[in-house]
């Protein structure tokens, strides 16, 4: 007979971080990734980090408000917060998003640099190699902010920056 725990060998156990919310973030970077899911034929590419240092202050919302209504801001990271940065390829933007933190991640490089190799290099969780993540450490700067989607919702649009490594 089997249990509500049947396949459990199997599962996989991923980071348990907080979505970054509107704000100011400097991160460190801690992992890079790319997983396929189980449940619906897509990949996603997955950036866990720790807040460095953040300002909140930000609407929450891009949505329009009734006359009158407070606009609710976001509240600071504190610093050792684990944070989720989660782009799913099947998205149109995917490939753009994922240039754009790339490019922030090596300061000089130019969009022509950052290729399917450069990326796979970046990444690197191959098993068979071990974890090998060669942008561990690497400081990034995150400008977290919220938009509307096509469909009247609420997303955080996220901007990454290098950082100067003299500062």
């Amino acid at each position: 007979m089997s249990s509500v725990f049947a396949g459990i060998e199997r599962a996989e156990v991923f980071g348990r971080a907080q979505h970054i919310r509107p704000g100011l973030h400097r991160i460190r970077i801690d992992e890079l990734l790319v997983k396929r899911s189980a449940k619906v034929k897509t990949s996603y590419f997955i950036v866990e980090g720790t807040i460095v240092s953040s300002v909140g202050g930000r609407p929450t919302t891009a949505k329009e408000l009734p006359a009158g209504t407070k606009v609710p801001v976001s509240e600071p990271h504190q610093p050792g917060d684990k944070v989720s940065w989660i782009q799913d390829a099947a998205q149109t933007p995917f490939l753009s998003n994922v240039k754009g933190f790339a490019l922030a991640l090596a300061p000089g490089a130019t969009e022509a640099d950052i290729t399917e190799a450069s990326l796979l290099d970046m990444v690197n969780n191959d098993s068979t190699r071990g974890p090998v993540q060669p942008c561990a450490g690497i400081l990034v700067d995150c400008d977290a902010f919220m938009t509307v989607t096509a469909k009247g919702g609420d997303f955080t649009a996220i901007t990454w920056i290098a950082v100067d490594p003299s500062k």
